[in-house]
């Protein structure tokens, strides 16, 4: 994929001009050329969503996902095999990364374990919640802090405090890129000043009811795509907008959403305690809203009172859960429809893989990540004799065929020049068990003889969903995974 290149500065020795070191032009998005007056196109990034270009941190995200793409195929993958490798690595993050840290695990591990119960992501036509969308996931509203540890330029240890208003400059959606045709080089971010935990990193604030307010007061002074302050007043305050936008669509209040879904519900007094300023405690009584709560305000109290913020309470776990792993689900080639998938790039710890783990893989992010493990496939070989050589084990040749099951239609058949994804030397995971459909066989029929129950059938069409729609429809010669007897 095709990256934008920086606009070298002329004055770039010093702070607070300087390009980082190690960083190379290749550092910004593709982006259309410059187009005075026309603002949905001056300058902008030539991506699927605009929005991935509405502040450098997001922005320079995505030029970390090109970079891994690029590596990927750079490894021998096809366009189509390193966008599909990607994907599946990036929900993997998203379900056991992200949504671990911010939403309570146990409630992420049942909807991962027992399916989604209150939003249905296979549902024609698609339709993304509106308590979601307007509620249980502006929770990155009150994360946002008023200035970050960006670089050696902008930072809060002696240089420039990279602040909102600053991040939201360089950037075509917002800022259209300042004075430059691209983004310039001292605007490179160090990831190391933002994943991780060393001593500089800016860690996301805690999930409560307040809003970063600081300097330029970036988020009670949003700007129009002319980068003029929104008008009137109100339309300029994110909260203020937050909470018109959930009254105007109709949502349910918080304690509504808690009774439907059978989870605790907050009291008025504990409403009223995770607020805690006395101005928001005010406007609280005077509208009757602690036992009325706006599921936006409900969701961050919430999360104040059960986690004293480090993660989202019950409710809103539930939302942001059921949505996001909904989503990974309705993926075409979703980790949750595929048996026995794990991820196979490098990582730091076994077993496991972090949004740190693709910037390391990227190459922006420091230290030195091995490469992904790939095979060629040459003439005369097979899966076993390729998982005895690459793996020292022939018996694990089916991890290896479930892993490629996109582009391995039989596994008795792979041709040369095929690259394969090869997972981990030390296993991970049982060796899975197939099945060859036989002619006359149907589900319940291949769980009796497999499983020792027909009613068993359930299970085999979950672990096969990447391969089959319809439980009804089996054909002969597919391949299928059997699950272990449970």
């Amino acid at each position: 994929m095709k990256l934008g290149k920086v606009t070298t500065l002329t004055d770039n020795t010093q702070p607070p001009f300087k390009r980082p070191p190690g960083k190379t032009d290749d550092n910004d998005l593709p982006r259309e050329p410059a187009a005075p007056g026309n603002i949905e196109h001056d300058r902008a990034a030539l991506i699927g969503d605009p929005r991935n270009d509405e502040n450098l941190i997001v922005a320079q995200l995505h030029v970390a996902f090109l970079k891994a793409h690029n590596a990927l195929v750079a490894q021998g993958l096809s366009f189509n095999d390193a966008s599909r490798t990607l994907r599946q690595h990036y929900q993997h993050i998203v379900v056991h990364d992200f949504l671990k840290r911010i939403a309570e695990p146990a409630v992420v591990d049942d909807i991962v374990s027992h399916g989604n119960r209150w939003f249905n992501p296979a549902a024609e036509p698609f339709r993304m919640p509106l308590e979601f969308s307007f509620a249980g996931y502006r929770l990155g509203h009150t994360m946002v802090r008023a200035a970050y540890n960006f670089n050696l330029n902008f930072n809060l240890h002696g240089g420039v405090p990279a602040s909102l208003g600053l991040l939201f400059t360089f950037t075509a959606l917002s800022g259209e890129v300042g004075d430059f045709k691209t983004i310039p080089e001292n605007w490179i971010i160090e990831w190391e000043n933002v994943i991780g935990t060393g001593p500089n990193v800016s860690n996301a604030r805690r999930l409560d009811t307040n809003i970063a307010t600081k300097d330029d007061e970036a988020l009670f002074g949003l700007r129009t795509l002319t980068g003029e302050t929104e008008t009137p007043p109100d339309a300029a305050r994110l909260p203020v907008r937050n909470l018109l936008r959930g009254y105007r669509m109709r949502l349910p209040t918080g304690q509504a959403v808690a009774h439907l879904l059978d989870l605790p519900v907050l009291s008025k007094d504990e409403v009223l305690a995770a607020a805690g300023d006395a101005k928001q405690v005010a406007a609280l009584t005077a509208g009757g809203f602690e036992s009325r709560t706006p599921l936006w305000y409900y969701v961050l109290a919430e999360a104040a009172h059960f986690h004293n913020g480090q993660r989202l309470g019950p409710v809103g776990s539930t939302l942001v859960a059921e949505v996001l792993i909904g989503l990974v689900r309705r993926s075409q080639d979703s980790i949750l429809r595929q048996a026995g998938w794990k991820p196979h790039l490098p990582a730091a710890k076994a077993g496991t893989f972090e949004l740190a783990d693709l910037l390391r893989f990227a190459g922006v992010l420091g230290g030195t990540a091995p490469k992904p493990r790939t095979y060629k496939v040459k003439k005369g070989d097979t899966l076993a004799g390729i998982a005895k050589a690459e793996l020292g084990n022939a018996d694990r040749w089916p991890q290896i065929y479930l892993l490629n099951r996109a582009i391995i239609r039989n596994p008795n058949q792979i041709f040369p020049g095929q690259v394969l994804a090869l997972p981990p030397t030390t296993p991970v995971g049982t060796i899975p068990k197939l099945y060859t459909v036989k002619k006359n066989d149907t589900l319940s029929s291949i769980a009796k003889a497999q499983l020792g129950s027909a009613s068993k059938w359930p299970a085999i069409f979950k672990a096969n969903r990447d391969v089959i729609d319809d439980p009804d429809r089996i054909i002969p010669g597919q391949i299928l995974v059997i699950p272990e007897k449970g």
